[in-house]
């Protein structure tokens, strides 16, 4: 049984970073039948074709950020199943068929994402990370990403935004969240809750790709800092009940937000990471104001 795909691909300003994806979908054993770019550069970009699977290149300024280029990027797809990609992934040749191999066989999931295998970290620093993300923020991609589960396919709730398939059924009772604007942060985490509290999402293993985690359009250290703090918050408000529990899993992760900025500080010798989390809690206490990835006229907490 094949099935049928197509890839949306959001993109800015990274001309080089999109077309080594684009060679690496082409160098693949199962081939898409269409690949969407939503291109939100400022300048003219040159535009990607392929003899090999049919291409929609939109250089388009009707939307603003990651979350609306998906959206629309949607609305192009017919196919059973939507790859999404950041542009600057690098896909291994057996991806795709890897990831549709596993929906063949586990119908049950409507989304599953592959593995970063060049984004890895160490035993201690995923023991840190277990211990300030719980409950609804409990998150096993940097375990999984890392190599230390051996099982090919496992359970998530939260699902990476980068390099993930979702059924396209999905989209008919889920978008993605377009108060986050610009490059943002946790659209996926926020996106892949809400559709696992309905359905199963997994991660599989052995679904490789390289995330060469391209410098352009990031946050300054300060302002990363800052946008988690602010970014948690967001998401805890927007999704979790306010009951015991879940206000301890979210003070334990602004907590390991604290704690991850002291570790940075100690290791710059520099206040950039503290002044960073200062900066997120202003954010709070203004009710978003300033945050570079919301946007507060759209906010409904």
């Amino acid at each position: 049984m094949k099935i049928n795909f197509d890839i949306v691909i959001p993109t800015m300003n990274r001309p080089e970073d999109l077309e080594r994806l684009i060679d690496s979908i082409s160098r693949s054993t199962e081939l898409p039948q269409k690949v969407v770019i939503i291109d939100q550069s400022k300048n003219t970009p040159k535009f990607i074709t392929s003899e090999l699977f049919e291409v929609h290149h939109i250089n388009t300024t009707d939307v603003s950020g990651l979350t609306a280029a998906k959206n629309k990027g949607v609305q192009y797809c017919n196919s059973d199943i939507i790859h999404f990609f950041d542009d600057d992934i690098i896909v291994d040749p057996d991806y795709f068929e890897t990831i549709h191999k596993h929906f063949i066989e586990n119908p049950q999931y409507v989304g599953i994402c592959g593995r970063q295998k060049n984004s890895k970290s160490s035993r201690m620093k995923l023991l840190a990370f277990s211990f300030f993300h719980i409950g609804a923020f409990s998150d096993i991609r940097k375990m999984c990403n890392s190599g230390y589960v051996k099982k090919s396919l496992v359970d998530t709730n939260i699902l990476p935004g980068g390099i993930t398939a979702y059924k396209k059924s999905v989209f008919d009772e889920f978008s993605f969240d377009e108060t986050l604007v610009k490059y943002c942060l946790g659209e996926d985490m926020d996106f892949s809750y809400r559709v696992s509290k309905k359905y199963k999402l997994a991660f599989a293993t052995d679904a490789l790709a390289l995330h060469n985690h391209s410098a352009i359009g990031r946050y300054d250290a300060k302002e990363a800092f800052a946008c988690k703090v602010a970014g948690y918050s967001y998401f805890y408000e927007k999704n979790m009940s306010k009951r015991i529990f879940d206000k301890f899993a979210y003070s334990l992760v602004i907590l390991g937000i604290i704690a991850d900025s002291l570790a940075y500080t100690c290791s710059k010798m520099d206040l950039t990471a503290i002044k960073g989390v200062s900066k997120g809690f202003h954010y709070i206490r203004n009710k978003y104001l300033g945050v570079p990835f919301l946007d507060v006229n759209k906010i409904q907490l």
